[in-house]
């Protein structure tokens, strides 16, 4: 779970750093003023995608490092396959980015591959997604099978983690209905 740590502690900076410069560009003047400032906020609109991909793995590994078997170790490769494909997608296609970057055009968007990466990019989020939320049943089942110190320590990890998929859903479910 320490290299989870590392990598969320490295992204929130990142993700912040793009934020602010993508919204400095996006307010502060004529466009051209502050280069690079479309490239930082299409990285800030896609980082979500790997702090997903952290959680779900520390949820699939933890607290033993392992996969509960070959099957949950398919699953984590998968997500995490499927994640840095979501994640390509989101930097590569075409048109307006999302909230909070609305008004600013994808600078790293190929017009030419719209049609293919806009599918392509609501099939692995919707197979991440999916497999994000597996992550959080391996983790239950983890719980279930455990005794002693692993149980302590899920249980810690479990009282973290309850609200998660909650708060996961939710959004979702307000994306899909506008």
């Amino acid at each position: 779970a320490g290299w989870g740590g590392a990598r969320w502690g490295t992204s929130w900076p990142t993700r912040a750093g793009a934020s602010v410069y993508g919204v400095l560009g996006w307010l502060a003047g004529p466009p051209g003023r502050h280069p690079g400032a479309g490239s930082a906020a299409t990285l800030a609109s896609g980082l979500f995608v790997i702090w997903l991909i952290t959680i779900a793995l520390v949820c699939y590994l933890t607290p033993t490092g392992r996969h509960l078997s070959a099957r949950w170790a398919w699953c984590a490769r998968a997500m995490w396959i499927s994640g840095s494909f979501w994640f390509l997608t989101i930097l590569l296609t075409p048109g307006r980015l999302e909230y909070p970057f609305q008004s600013i055009n994808n600078p790293w968007g190929v017009e030419s591959l719209r049609s293919p990466l806009a599918m392509f990019r609501f099939l692995t989020g919707a197979v991440n997604n999916a497999l994000v939320l597996g992550s959080f049943a391996a983790l239950i089942l983890r719980f279930r099978r455990s005794d002693g110190e692993e149980r302590r320590q899920l249980h810690g990890l479990g009282l973290v983690a309850l609200p998660v998929p909650v708060l996961f859903v939710v959004p979702l479910l307000a994306a899909a209905t506008g």
